[in-house]
């Protein structure tokens, strides 16, 4: 395992310098033995990943036989707050649930800082799938600048604890390792294919917000061969404001069923949106994840009227709560 440095304490960095990190990446593949990379980071994208330089980057990396796994971003709920480079199609994007502190998946739920998509401005459908990214507990990193800013996540003398959908990318990142421990020889679409084709049902089961379901790393290093022939040739970039479509098709789109090979039943067939309603309930486009309106989260604000899009409540998502 090789770690690449590409910020400062302060965690933020710049765009020719993460660059520069996956170039290095790529170039010391074979001496380091680099199969998964770990991109624990982002920001908001301005343009297409056909022209975004942090996209084409991450790409190349991807092509060059290194599978990518990215965070989400921690922008949402809100749709269309997909962070780059987890907005590129080609990459694995994670998104965090709450697996609430135990065993059963029954009770997990989708936080509510993972960011959901579509995408922006492609309307590429993310994230890819989601794992545990609340309350994670891992190893500390004593003498470290987030270990002595935060004593407070500290959990004994060597465990450190944090949320974000970074710890769901570093999560994701482990089980495309054991995949490729169990399988080696795997292309970079193969592993996709594998991790996202033995997913287990996701607590919302929206392609927007929980992808194609919840991370199952023994289902996905134990799985038949799969395949997910996915390019990017061909694809042209959106622009902002421009109308795009929302329907699974193309060539570099996890949810298209044709480029599936291995599977007796494609993760798309779940996928029920027509591009005017989503499982029958009022969707306006951006705004509504497909979880339940909570309304202890108004503060008893007033209600803005003119804000309103136009769109019918869904009453279910109330759950017979009343409003104050």
């Amino acid at each position: 395992m090789a770690a690449t440095k590409v910020a400062g304490a302060a965690g933020t960095t710049i765009l020719g310098t993460s660059i520069s990190g996956l170039q290095w990446a790529a170039a010391h593949q074979s001496s380091y033995g680099i199969k998964v990379l770990n991109i624990s980071l982002g920001f908001p994208p301005g343009k297409s990943t056909v022209n975004n330089p942090l996209d084409q980057a991450v790409e190349a990396v991807w092509n060059a036989g290194i599978t990518v796994v990215t965070a989400a971003g921690n922008d949402g709920p809100f749709n269309g707050t997909i962070l780059s480079p987890g907005d590129d199609p080609l990459v694995i994007t994670a998104g965090a649930l709450d697996d609430m502190s135990t065993l059963y998946p029954g009770d997990d739920e989708m936080t509510n800082f993972t960011s959901s998509g579509p995408t922006s401005p492609d309307g590429w459908v993310k994230p890819d799938l989601v794992t545990s990214g609340r309350s994670v507990v891992s190893l500390a990193a004593p003498g470290s600048t987030v270990y002595s800013n935060y004593p407070g996540a500290r959990i004994g003398p060597a465990n450190f604890v944090g949320s974000g959908t970074s710890f769901s990318a570093a999560i994701t990142s482990g089980a495309a390792a054991l995949v490729l421990a169990a399988n080696p020889g795997l292309t970079s679409n193969q592993v996709k294919a594998r991790l996202l084709g033995t997913t287990s049902p996701g607590p919302v089961g929206n392609p927007f917000v929980d992808g194609h379901g919840a991370l199952n790393a023994l289902a996905a290093a134990t799985s038949g061969p799969m395949n997910l022939s996915q390019s990017t040739a061909g694809l042209q970039p959106a622009k902002n404001g421009a109308t795009v479509s929302l329907s699974p098709g193309g060539p570099a789109n996890s949810w298209n069923a044709a480029l599936w090979s291995g599977i007796t039943a494609a993760p798309q067939a779940n996928w029920q949106f027509d591009g005017s309603t989503w499982r029958g309930s009022d969707w306006n486009g951006w705004s509504l994840v497909g979880r339940a309106w909570n309304d202890g989260g108004w503060s008893n604000g007033g209600w803005n009227g003119a804000s309103w899009d136009g769109s019918a409540w869904d009453g279910s998502a109330w759950s017979s709560s009343s409003w104050g």
